[in-house]
């Protein structure tokens, strides 16, 4: 699953702070952190509704890996947004879109993998019996039978999706941008009327 972006088209604005001969890059590193400002308050909004619904994970690794991505500039734009990082990077694009039942292509090891953390964390079988063999086992050994089980579960019936992302970008966009532009526009002021001063 990709990031989520938002994006800012600065060129205009550095176009005219260099014609009055003003330092673009210090306005483009504080237009930078302006953009991570918008990026940070869509983070809170994705990790706030991924702990009120309860998704695998919410309490620990895939919330915990909810995070901004550091603003870039390419010479037009700033962008920035909110991206699932690594490990939860490898079973997010199910938590969010969901899929559909499948043929079992994935190893026991990868839903040891994906979903043994948010077993461990959430669920905690512990030791005993095994409900299928009747054979004792570690909690360890649970915590991955389980994990391999809501695997295989997933392979047969699919997985409905949540849209975390989506729903959290169609809701807050539009605030995001406003911070972003209202704190680009006050920093652009200021370079104007810096320059004007001097």
């Amino acid at each position: 699953m990709g990031a989520f972006d938002i994006k800012f088209d600065v060129s205009q604005l550095a176009f005219l702070l260099e014609e009055e001969g003003r330092n673009i890059e210090q306005f483009l590193a504080g237009a930078t952190a302006d953009i991570d400002a918008g990026s940070l308050f869509l983070e809170g909004g994705v990790k706030r509704e991924v702990a009120a619904k309860k998704l695998v994970g919410a309490t620990g690794l895939y919330k915990d890996s909810i995070r901004m991505t550091k603003a870039t500039w390419d010479g037009q734009y700033l962008r920035g947004g909110v991206e699932v990082a690594p490990p939860a990077d490898v079973y997010a694009p199910f938590v969010e879109y969901g899929t559909g039942p499948h043929k079992a292509e994935k190893s026991p090891m990868f839903w040891i993998r994906t979903l043994g953390p948010w077993v461990h964390l959430v669920i905690a079988p512990g030791a005993g019996t095994n409900p299928k063999t009747g054979k004792k086992q570690t909690a360890d050994q649970a915590e991955k039978a389980l994990a391999i089980g809501i695997g295989r579960k997933i392979e047969r019936h699919g997985l409905k999706g949540n849209f975390i992302f989506s729903m959290v970008f169609d809701r807050d966009a539009d605030e995001a941008m406003n911070i972003v532009t209202e704190l680009i526009w006050e920093r652009f002021s200021r370079s104007v009327d810096a320059g004007r001063a001097a």
